[in-house]
């Protein structure tokens, strides 16, 4: 019975939707937290290949 919502009580209904919008903005926190990492690391990733590229690599396309 808890978890069930009353339509006849407004304070029920309020209640759910705070909680799940406290929900949704800690999933929406987690994930951009994990995302902006990942791209992080992808953005570095490509500096080191194009370092790579600069010094190794240069010679070949000036053929």
């Amino acid at each position: 019975m808890r978890n069930q919502i009353d339509p006849n009580n407004l304070d029920s209904l309020v209640a759910k939707l705070d909680a799940a919008e406290d929900k949704s903005d800690k999933l929406t926190k987690q994930y951009w937290g994990k995302y902006s990492h990942v791209e992080s690391a992808l953005s570095y990733s490509a500096s080191v290949q194009n370092m790579l590229d600069v010094m190794y690599f240069s010679n070949d396309k000036d053929k």
